[in-house]
């Protein structure tokens, strides 16, 4: 029982310094995942928010940009430490609430040598994604590793 007393207060410590950031308005998102009977948190590395693809083989990290009208799409490791490149040049997700898909297309970058083929990540651009608030959804086509993910639900808040 104590053990497990001092379990759930580290838990809530380590969430609570997480909380407070260094004092930002918008800290870092991160998610929890329980794997093997131990709780751990990973956290976005662009200040995103993650949703985890497969059993904790995946995430994608989802930065919206509302002045721009973009939304990001970096594709991660299982603890969101690493990129994985993708050979894929594009998904989709449908939005709640938008008549039609958004199409998220590979990005390349000379700075990183990433290239369409050979990145891990996607953006896309909409009029109606500045200044939006909360967006729902759900992730269509994406093809890590020999795999194809769809329906993969997510949620990005405010």
């Amino acid at each position: 029982m104590e053990k497990q007393r001092a379990r759930i207060l580290g838990f809530v410590m380590m969430i609570g310094v997480g909380a407070v950031g260094c004092g930002e308005s918008n800290p870092p998102q991160a998610h929890e995942s329980t794997t093997g009977g131990h709780a751990h948190v990973h956290v976005a590395p662009h200040g995103g928010t993650l949703t985890e693809i497969g059993a904790h083989a995946f995430n994608v990290e989802w930065v919206r940009d509302g002045q721009q009208g973009a939304l990001d799409a970096y594709i991660l490791d299982g603890h969101a430490a690493n990129y994985v490149r993708i050979t894929q040049p594009a998904f989709t997700v449908v939005i709640e609430g938008q008549s039609a898909p958004l199409k998220l297309e590979a990005v390349a970058s000379s700075q990183t040598g990433e290239k369409v083929g050979d990145t891990a990540r996607f953006r896309a651009q909409a009029e109606w994604l500045k200044g939006t608030n909360a967006l729902q959804g759900e992730l269509k086509g994406l093809e890590l590793r020999g795999q194809t993910f769809d329906g993969i639900r997510f949620a990005i808040p405010h």
